[in-house]
């Protein structure tokens, strides 16, 4: 799994959530967004689609959880919602952007580790990936990519033998994707993108179904077809196209030649 594939588009949901929550209003909304958040978080430790990269990131989310927030991470939704509390008493005191902004400042600390691991460069500091995020309307991406991104997490559990993992990522891949719904409803940009999710990942889903890696990979294409206006059809053009996109994070190129040989358009 190559991370530089995927990983414009992860970030850019990341970002979108936690500038969700900034946006959040007071009180019970803004409980429902910093838990959402933190759900999200909590749920990459298993289901990111990448194996190295997920040891990596489980073992640095361990150390930020005694912190709490001391390393910029947070990850009880308590904690979250109390430095929320805190930046909008202080009317988001700039001189401190980690205080100003902390759900955004914690998937910047995060993504700058990252990218110090991989020398990738500098993502600009908090207060200027907040007004990037707000000038793009509420994130990086947009509903594609968050569709995307939970086909791909499905799509790597459903590759794995071990039939407890396979189980585990299915349930943090089908958390992540109800929490997304659920957070990113509060930033118009993305009011298409919870309208075709969230009945496909009801918070009543069975656990026995959210065990199972077909059944949340299902429920993400049927909602991906939901986007495109297009009734849902293991075989549908708009379908084989995001499996084209997923097979290509995942390197299988060849499965890419062959879909295109066999489901090419037919010359005007």
């Amino acid at each position: 799994m190559d991370p530089y594939v995927f990983g414009g588009a992860l970030w850019g949901t990341l970002y979108s959530a936690a500038h969700a929550v900034t946006l959040a209003p007071d009180g019970a909304q803004l409980k429902t967004a910093c838990t959402a958040l933190c759900c999200m978080l909590r749920a990459l430790r298993t289901c990111l689609p990448c194996e190295l990269c997920r040891v990596t990131y489980d073992a640095h989310m361990q150390t930020c959880h005694g912190s709490q927030g001391h390393s910029g991470v947070f990850t009880r939704p308590s904690t979250l919602m109390a430095a929320e509390n805190a930046a909008r008493a202080s009317n988001r005191n700039h001189a401190d952007p980690a205080a100003a902004y902390p759900a955004l400042h914690c998937i910047v600390y995060v993504d700058s580790a990252v990218r110090r691991k991989l020398n990738t460069g500098d993502n600009g500091g908090t207060l200027r990936v907040a007004r990037r995020v707000s000038a793009l309307g509420g994130g990086y991406g947009g509903s594609h990519d968050v569709l995307y991104i939970l086909a791909l997490m499905a799509a790597h559990a459903q590759s794995c033998l071990d039939t407890h993992v396979r189980a585990a990522r299915a349930r943090a891949t089908a958390k992540f994707a109800r929490a997304v719904a659920v957070l990113l409803g509060n930033l118009p940009k993305y009011a298409a993108l919870q309208t075709c999710l969230l009945p496909e990942i009801p918070a009543s889903v069975a656990v026995v179904d959210a065990a199972r890696p077909e059944f949340v990979e299902h429920r993400v294409h049927r909602a991906w077809c939901k986007l495109h206006n297009k009734s849902f059809h293991t075989r549908a053009p708009v379908l084989l196209d995001l499996q084209r996109r997923v097979n290509t994070a995942r390197g299988k190129l060849e499965d890419i030649d062959a879909c295109y040989a066999t489901h090419a358009p037919t010359p005007a």
